[in-house]
Order: C-alpha cells, then structure tokens, then sequence
C-alpha cells in the first residue's frame, strides 16, 4: 500500500471520527497503540506508566475529537502527544522526587533554607531558559534516564547532535547558575572548614 493511500485512509478515519465514528477511533487506536506504548516506554522506563501515558493520549483525542487540528500526519501527532505526556510525567515525578530530598533533608537555618529554595528555583529557571531542542534532550538525559545513543533513536538525531546538544545545554546552565555554583562552592568551604 502506497504512503498517498495511507494517508487517504488516515484522513477518511479522522473525519469520521469527528462524526462520532468509534468504529473509527478503534481503527486508529489499534494502528497506533502498539508502537506508542513502545515509545512511551522507553521515555518512561516503566510499562504500566507507558500504557497509562497512551491510554490517556487517546481518551484526550476522542474528547477532543471535534476541535482536532492537526498539521501534520497523524502518527506525527500521536507521537508528538505521547512525548509530551511523558515529559510532563517525567518532570512531576522530579518533582516529587525533589519534595522527598526537601522533607528529608531539610536546611539548618532560616538563611539557609532562603538560600535552598532560591537555588531549586534558579535551576528550574535555567533549564526553562534553554532552547527547546536542548531542554527536551536535557530533561531526557538526566530526568529520564537515557543514554545518548537511545536519545538519538528516540529524536532521529546523530548521537553527535545530542553529544552537541548536551554540552551546549551544560555550559548555558553553568552560565545561567555561575552565581550559585560560587555560593555553593562558599557553602562547602565554610562546612568543611569552619
């Protein structure tokens, strides 16, 4: 089957599904819920989180079945949505992640606990400041998890562009946090020789 007809059908399949047509829906789903749920999984590193990640994709597109705008082919959008559902996934269990280290360890004085949360939010700030393709391969790299080689796969990059990618992510958070790294590095000083 040629990729026009592909195309063709998916498009028939969409405009059904804006009249209503579950029969369409589950064409869709059946097509494509296998291979998201591999993607899904190999961002999240979990199978019952990647299963919950598309799930949630599709229940989204069959609620928004009507208003659904979408530029590019449908499987481009799909995985566009499931990328984004992971990320969002990803950063909230960093979140939480974070909270735990905050409970756990919580800063001896009032300066300190100051000085704490003014560094968490400066590096939330550094990470929002960074050009998108370097904060997606970013929050891959160290939230994540993954290596350089399966964020390539993932993305279709070169493992050289991420290599590229990374680094230039690093050196714009170093910059962003040059201010902190010195008051951390003051911090320590002062904590191993008081």
């Amino acid at each position: 089957m040629s990729k026009v007809v592909l195309l063709e059908e998916e498009m028939n399949l969409l405009q059904l599904l804006k009249q209503d047509d579950m029969t369409a829906f589950e064409k869709l789903y059946k097509q494509y819920h296998k291979m998201l749920w591999h993607f899904a999984r190999e961002l999240l590193k979990d199978e019952d989180e990647a299963e919950d990640t598309v799930q949630q994709v599709f229940i989204r597109i069959w609620e928004k079945r009507n208003d659904l705008l979408i530029s590019t082919s449908f499987k481009s959008y799909l995985f566009t949505s499931v990328r984004h559902a992971c990320l969002k996934k990803i950063e909230k269990s960093q979140r939480e992640y974070v909270a735990e280290i905050d409970e756990d360890a919580a800063p001896v004085s009032v300066t300190e606990a100051a000085q704490y949360k003014d560094l968490q939010q400066a590096i939330s700030a550094a990470i929002e400041s960074l050009p998108e393709r370097c904060r997606l391969i970013f929050r891959l790299s160290r939230f994540a998890g993954m290596s350089y080689n399966e964020i390539a796969s993932e993305l279709n990059l070169s493992v050289k562009t991420v290599e590229n990618q990374m680094s230039k992510a690093l050196n714009l958070m170093r910059q962003s946090l040059r201010y902190h790294i010195c008051w951390i590095g003051f911090a320590l000083l002062q904590f191993l020789w008081p």
